[in-house]
């Protein structure tokens, strides 16, 4: 899986950057193998997106080291670098600065994932010299089998918030913020119906603009059958709004977070919310 995503990575990079790679080991580790490549992936191309712009390439290394019950990942780059004060926000969902392209959500896709299997992230980085990003993976017990999460469709009644978003890594990555299980995403109207119908949910963030319909075929859909929840909504947006979409903001007063937020927005969204039912 570490040459798929190397031979993906290259392809994609190869007129930027350089890859360097070291000797990879076969080994099993606690994360599935689209987990590891995801993981690998954002590594190298924020390395790629961080380039100096005086380069005429990027130098990225990807090297790695059995440290006792961990297989470590360290991609480095000779790219922009972070001074400490962004440093210390490079995790954060949908920060981003300095680079040429990129989101502000592969690091903190690559935390998430880790979370999961008690792994561990860690960033250090110079200014103008570069950036290297070292990822802690648990090795896998011999004969472990991954454990594989229920779908979202079937958790049911102890879910207490409920995250709907097409993007589904935004999605999940929005839930986990909320560092408890109680938290759930879907990436359509009607998988969040089921799981409206089978749960007692204090809240509900919902993307504006969906494919499949967003928060207003959701409102339309909790108004027909004169459900409570639709005073337990959030709608999330990135900003670009309709006229449509800005008569319905207006109408509704429904409480609104624009992208890009960090956890403490959420929460004290959630926490006005809260008051407002109460």
């Amino acid at each position: 899986m570490v040459e798929n995503s190397v031979r993906i990575a290259n392809h994609r990079i190869r007129h930027q950057s350089e890859l360097v790679v070291g000797e990879i080991a076969d080994v099993a580790l606690a994360v599935s193998d689209s987990q590891l490549m995801q993981l690998l992936l954002n590594l190298i191309f924020n390395a790629n997106e961080a380039k100096r712009e005086e380069l005429g390439r990027c130098r990225i290394e990807l090297s790695t080291e059995i440290i006792d019950d961990h297989y470590c990942f360290r991609v480095k780059d000779n790219g922009i670098g972070m001074p400490e004060e962004v440093l210390s926000r490079a995790l954060q969902p949908f920060f981003t600065r300095g680079k040429l392209n990129g989101t502000g959500l592969g690091l903190a896709i690559c935390q998430s994932i880790l979370d999961q299997v008690n792994g561990r992230i860690q960033i250090d980085s110079t200014e103008g010299e570069g950036t290297l990003v070292t990822l802690q993976i648990p090795l896998a017990p011999v004969g472990a089998k991954l454990k594989i999460s229920a779908d979202s469709s079937e958790q049911g009644v102890n879910l207490r918030g409920l995250v709907i978003d097409d993007d589904a890594l935004l999605g999940e990555l929005v839930a986990d913020m909320f560092e408890s299980k109680d938290a759930s995403s879907v990436t359509a109207i009607d998988d969040a119906i089921k799981l409206i119908e089978t749960s007692s949910l204090a809240f509900i963030l919902c993307d504006l603009n969906m494919p499949s319909g967003g928060a207003q075929e959701l409102y339309r859909y909790l108004r027909q059958r004169d459900s409570d929840l639709v005073d337990r909504m959030i709608i999330m947006t990135g900003g670009a709004v309709d006229p449509e979409a800005q008569a319905f903001l207006k109408r509704t007063s429904i409480p609104i977070l624009y992208k890009p937020f960090g956890q403490t927005e959420l929460f004290e969204a959630v926490a006005t919310l809260e008051r407002r039912v109460t």
